[in-house]
């Protein structure tokens, strides 16, 4: 969790998202799907990832981390192998290299895309306003959260990828500060880092944030 103040994901909600692309109107799931389909079990598939952050960040740790459990289970099946943001493409670009098939999946943060389509935030970055992150990934699971992600990814901006929305984020009402918050004047001046619709609303309250 970031400590220096900035609220970097500010908001409750899923700070995670495995994007797995397609081509030519066809989307693959993780872990071959029908494209794979005549390969023997003998042979290894290898997928190739990217996450959206720096190679010591501990967002693309917990990225590792999920490739490894994939990679354990596959039983030497399936091979993914996760890589650091900038390695084939810069964080922004990721939804477009998995769409085009130069990287098979992805692991981000939906804020990301928030500039794509402001909808996005409402899945990952929201304004805290009541829920747990784990709530929130309640809703997309069991109450047509994940329904309405799709229809943002695949109808609306007719994007060839299936998300998986994951890895609950404790809340981040706010941020971290040096001196007491009593009131939102004490927000004038700060210098201010949030994302997403709590951006929006941190300007709306006169607070720069960038």
């Amino acid at each position: 969790m970031p400590s220096d103040g900035s609220g970097r994901d500010a908001g409750t909600g899923l700070t995670a998202a495995l994007h797995h692309g397609g081509g030519r109107g066809r989307r693959r799931h993780c872990g071959g799907g029908h494209r794979h389909a005549n390969v023997s079990r003998a042979q290894t598939v290898s997928l190739r990832f990217q996450s959206t952050w720096p190679a010591r960040d501990i967002f693309h740790e917990f990225a590792g981390d999920y490739a490894s459990l994939v990679n354990k289970l596959a039983g030497g099946r399936l091979r993914l192998d996760m890589l650091p943001s900038g390695a084939v493409v810069g964080p922004l670009q990721l939804q477009d290299a998995v769409v085009k098939g130069t990287l098979d999946g992805g692991h981000g943060v939906t804020a990301y895309w928030y500039n794509r389509h402001p909808a996005f935030s409402l899945f990952g970055t929201p304004p805290a306003l009541g829920w747990k992150a784990d709530h929130v990934l309640g809703w997309v699971k069991y109450g047509g959260g994940q329904a309405l992600y799709d229809e943002l990814v695949q109808q609306v901006l007719k994007l060839d990828l299936v998300g998986f929305l994951t890895g609950p984020m404790p809340s981040q009402p706010l941020g971290w500060f040096r001196r007491e918050i009593t009131g939102p004047a004490d927000m004038q001046g700060m210098r201010y880092r949030t994302v997403g619709l709590a951006a929006e609303l941190a300007r709306e309250m006169g607070w720069p944030s960038r």
